[in-house]
């Protein structure tokens, strides 16, 4: 072989190892999609054990299954298969697959943690997607979620925080010598005085995160419902 056909060879080389590193840079943000995971939180489920479907839509419109759950009250899920985009909770009805709840995986979230909330008026499922690093949601923090339809006041131990209907917040509660704080719930009434609706000592672990949710309820205003969430989230 001449060293003309050489160089020509070395050039056609060159180009194809170009072309397969071209193809892997382009590969890998979708390499990256299939590791996306979640958590799913249930606060709340229509119906206990309800077989729902973690499921999304392909570029054709049609439904990928990615894997099944059973919701009851206080599930924490382990590690769900996910991908970014719109994503769904669907349950099977005459073969077919019917939504019941949709909610967002944010492109930039390493984990998600979506909450779920039975709509029993609608029959379908109210979420809340958290990125925990965005949200600062570290060890010894607790997110409130103040689903009711009052504007709230939350002392955590020394800690006070005013969150308004369909808002959240973040909130590191100062923990007693004994590990315990006191959490009192209250909200103005008609009137414009206070109404207290929880006040209670609870325990403290700043190994764990915990999720607060501010819930509706017909005889007291407001009901309290905490999930701890232990270890790592990933």
């Amino acid at each position: 072989m001449t060293h003309h056909h050489l160089r020509q060879t070395g050039c056609r080389l060159a180009a194809i190892l170009a072309a397969v590193l071209s193809m892997g840079l382009c590969l890998s943000p979708a390499a990256k999609a299939s590791d996306e995971k979640l958590r799913l939180i249930c606060v709340s489920s229509l119906e206990e054990d309800q077989e729902v479907i973690l499921a999304s839509h392909d570029a054709d419109g049609k439904w990928q299954e990615h894997v099944t759950v059973k919701l009851r009250s206080s599930l924490i899920t382990d590690l769900l298969p996910a991908q970014t985009g719109e994503l769904h909770l669907a349950v099977r009805r005459n073969g077919n697959l019917e939504s019941i709840c949709q909610f967002t995986y944010s492109e930039d979230a390493n984990v998600g943690l979506v909450a779920v909330i039975a709509n029993p008026k609608t029959n379908t499922y109210d979420a809340h997607f958290v990125d925990p690093e965005k949200a600062k949601f570290e060890m010894g923090t607790q997110l409130i979620f103040n689903l009711s339809e009052r504007s709230a006041s939350v002392f955590l131990g020394a800690v006070e925080q005013k969150i308004e209907a369909g808002q959240q917040a973040l909130v590191k509660p100062p923990l007693e010598d004994n590990g315990m704080f006191r959490m009192q719930i209250s909200y103005p009434d008609a009137n414009g005085g206070i109404q207290a609706c929880y006040d209670r000592y609870v325990s403290g672990n700043p190994d764990s995160r915990v999720m607060l949710f501010l819930l509706p309820d017909e005889s007291t205003g407001i009901r309290a419902m905490r999930i701890p969430l232990l270890g790592d989230l990933d």
